[in-house]
């Protein structure tokens, strides 16, 4: 192990000489300040669910397209291997395996109980998920195992594996398992065929032993300590997500078709291992940090002179013309003129078959030979198209040159810096200024006081502009706002609106590409910056160029970049964000058991609540009974020692005036005198009476008792011993209801419900 480490320390110091990597692929490079606990990154896997996880010499982290998720920051322990049995994931360093457990915990468990046998990280990194290569402290008696439940199960032991040096790698191809050795560094099945990859080049294996040598090692090959990784990819809903087979070795990567090996990149420090993703997406561990190059079709292009730019472009005849800064006006590769002296502005346009920039003081015209229109000096600012015509617009004036007849035809003046200009369909010019949109030599009402710098029209005649990070269109002469929130802080650089029916937003921080309807409303915005591909710095203030195939150029303040829109709109990169798991909380029925415990507590706290204001209610009613008993004692306390009383005095007489009888009756508040025929009935209220009549209730402070023995039995009889009823009084008996209706002379009633025993005595005494 010791011999090991000095020869990585030995490489890696070695190889810090090594240039900045190059590469025409677009990549994002992922370093500490991104999340990786450390910059040497030992080993790069995929699990079933997507996550990508990332070992280095201290942890390792879990990737889910957006963010790290690191695990063992700050430990000394190298990741150098993972795995995943039963959907649950280890990760493997020489002498431990850490199992990550739900809520992303940790927990340890030796490779080997006993401490003899160590994971070996150099030859077992082509191994697939499941497998692990096994040795001793010296490195030797290696054996094969698989990655169980119940630890490292040993499956093949072999001295052809003790003798592999460190540059080897093994290849499990189904059951068969391959050992390189001599000039084979590593095996690869690609489309049904075995290859080989070793220092002369890429043969075929064909049966057992026989080898065709296929391809010749390119230039700058190098296999040394580590020897070649070897990566392919699969084919995923109809395409192909990356080149077929991508190859590396200590600095430089390959990619190989078949046929033949091409350098994609290289100034890497020290390869160590690879990934091609399930989106295509291909990664690489280094000891500088992690590449990821991403399947987007972003293709960075810079001028041979660094000091450079390319400012103006157009197409011309499917082919580019561009103009530089430093005044090189270019078609494809080739340089038209070099003029120090001259600069183009950012602005292009081709006009049948004729590409016309603005210079320095006048406009270039490019028909396979340079040329300069001659027009009268100024600081040019744009050129736009208008059918036939070349609109052209300097400080603060429009012109517009007939490119037939040359005759030039000014159409506005005092204009305040126009930036851009574009035609409609009906024919109307329109220019964006500093000021805002004029229209036919016109300040337009909407929108006012504006900065408009870029302008683009359709092929159905619709016009876009944008101010700031606004985007506005203009159709049949009426300028409307496209709300589109995803441009909200995006400062708005340049657009340009495809004939393949694509709108193309450059903003100071990314690209904005979306679908346009005949309309002219735009659906399917994706925005791309350097998180999925698009690594321009910042884009130029000026007009885009398209292709007869699509390609879209974009001129930026340090490259250009070309892409094409109908393959960035046919990748959605939502698909490689993995969702992390819900927790505990999140999932549905622990909302709907929390729903319901809350209506239950609401239930019992209603309950609670009416059955205590019930008990409330009833002691206060007791209370209320208790004081009216209290009072009507203390009464009839008071009554009887100012007036010791008989039951002659309770009932002070009976007499008889005009043929009527009348009743007088001493009360808890004091006496009444009530005529016999007005009264229903007495009701026993304990040692007093209720006394029922036509008109009123009235407790008298006498018993029933005492009643029934003063009163006249011939108009009073006892139905019950609580019920004393006047029997003149009588009108009706219910028997269904055991109801006695008590009927006046003036025909008020009064209704007593008695018992059945009452009742019926009732009855008998008015039958008899």
């Amino acid at each position: 192990m010791t011999r090991m480490r000095l020869m990585l320390l030995f490489l890696c110091l070695r190889t810090m000489a090594v240039a900045q990597t190059e590469s025409q692929l677009t990549f994002r490079r992922y370093t500490i300040q991104d999340g990786l606990p450390q910059m040497q990154a030992e080993r790069l896997w995929q699990d079933s669910q997507g996550y990508i996880y990332i070992g280095t010499l201290s942890g390792f982290v879990r990737f889910d397209g957006r963010e790290f998720t690191p695990f063992l920051k700050g430990r000394r322990e190298n990741i150098v291997g993972f795995a995943e049995h039963g959907g649950e994931v280890r990760a493997l360093s020489f002498r431990r395996q850490w199992f990550i457990e739900d809520n992303n915990e940790l927990t340890m468990e030796p490779i080997d109980r006993r401490g003899e046998w160590l994971l070996n990280n150099m030859n077992s990194s082509d191994l697939p998920n499941g497998y692990a290569l096994l040795e001793d402290e010296q490195e030797e008696h290696r054996r094969l195992c698989r990655v169980t439940a119940a630890g490292m199960q040993p499956i093949l032991s072999s001295e052809a594996l003790n003798r592999m040096t460190p540059d080897r790698k093994l290849y499990l191809d189904g059951h068969t398992l391959y050992i390189p050795s001599g000039d084979i560094f590593a095996y690869r099945r690609i489309d049904g065929r075995l290859y080989a990859f070793g220092r002369s080049g890429i043969s075929i294996v064909e049966g057992r032993r026989k080898v065709r040598n296929i391809c010749r090692a390119p230039e700058g090959w190098q296999q040394t300590f580590y020897g070649l990784i070897v990566r392919s990819s699969e084919q995923r809903g109809g395409r192909q997500t990356f080149p077929p087979t991508v190859i590396a070795d200590e600095h430089s990567l390959y990619t190989f078709d078949g046929r033949r090996v091409e350098q994609i990149a290289t100034g890497f420090n020290l390869i160590m291992d690879l990934l091609i993703d399930r989106w295509g997406r291909l990664w690489v561990a280094t000891y500088q940090g992690v590449y990821c190059y991403f399947h987007r079709t972003f293709t960075n292009h810079r001028l041979e002179d660094v000091g450079d730019i390319v400012r103006a472009v157009a197409e011309r005849d499917g082919q580019l013309v561009t103009g530089t800064l430093n005044g090189k006006l270019m078609a494809g590769r080739q340089v038209v003129s070099d003029d120090p002296e001259q600069f183009y502005q950012p602005s292009a346009v081709t006009i049948g078959g004729t590409v016309y920039m603005a210079g320095n003081g006048d406009v270039c015209s490019y028909d396979g030979t340079q040329q300069w229109l001659q027009l009268p000096k100024d600081r040019y600012q744009f050129v736009a198209k208008a059918g036939n015509r070349l609109i052209v617009g300097s400080r603060s004036t429009v012109t517009a040159y007939d490119t037939r007849s040359r005759q030039l035809d000014t159409l506005a003046t005092d204009v305040r810096h126009p930036w851009c200009a574009a035609q409609d369909k009906e024919g109307r010019l329109w220019v964006g200024t500093s000021l805002g949109l004029y229209c036919d030599g016109r300040l337009s009402d909407y929108p006012q006081r504006l900065v408009i710098t870029t302008m683009d029209a359709d092929s159905a005649g619709n016009v876009y502009f944008a101010s700031a990070d606004s985007l506005f269109m203009i159709r049949h002469g009426k300028v409307s706002h496209i709300d589109l929130p995803q441009l909200q802080g995006h400062e708005v650089r340049s657009l340009h609106a495809s004939p393949r029916g694509f709108l193309v937003v450059a903003a100071v921080d990314g690209l904005f590409v979306g679908r346009l309807s005949k309309e002219g409303q735009v659906s399917q915005l994706h925005f791309f910056n350097h998180l999925n591909g698009f690594t321009m710095t910042e884009p130029l203030k000026a007009q885009m160029a398209e292709t007869a195939d699509g390609t879209v150029w974009l001129p930026g303040v340090e490259q250009m970049t070309s892409f094409k829109p109908a393959d960035l709109l046919a990748y959605d990169e939502s698909d490689t964000y993995i969702a992390p798991p819900l927790r505990w909380w999140q999932h549905w029925w622990v909302w709907l058991a929390a729903l319901l415990l809350t209506a239950l507590a609401a239930w019992c706290a209603a309950r609670w609540y009416e059955e205590h204001r019930n008990r409330q209610r009833m002691i206060r009613l007791q209370r209320e009974k208790l004081q009216q008993q209290q009072q009507i004692d203390a009464i009839r306390k008071k009554a009887i020692e100012a007036e010791p009383t008989t039951l002659a005095q309770d009932i002070v007489k009976m007499t008889e005036r005009t043929g009527d009888e009348r009743l007088t009756l001493r009360t808890a508040t004091g006496t009444i005198v009530v005529e016999v025929k007005d009264i229903a009935c007495f009701k026993a209220d304990g040692n007093y009476s209720q006394l029922l009549t036509f008109h009123t209730t009235e407790m008298v402070l006498v018993s029933l008792g005492k009643l029934e023995k003063r009163l006249n039995p011939d108009t009073f009889a006892r139905a019950d011993r609580s019920t004393l009823v006047n029997i003149h009084n009588i009108s009706q008996l219910l028997p269904r209801q055991h109801t006695c209706i008590f009927r006046s002379a003036t025909g008020k009633e009064v209704e007593v419900t008695l018992l059945t025993p009452a009742f019926k005595r009732l009855q008998d005494l008015l039958q008899a």
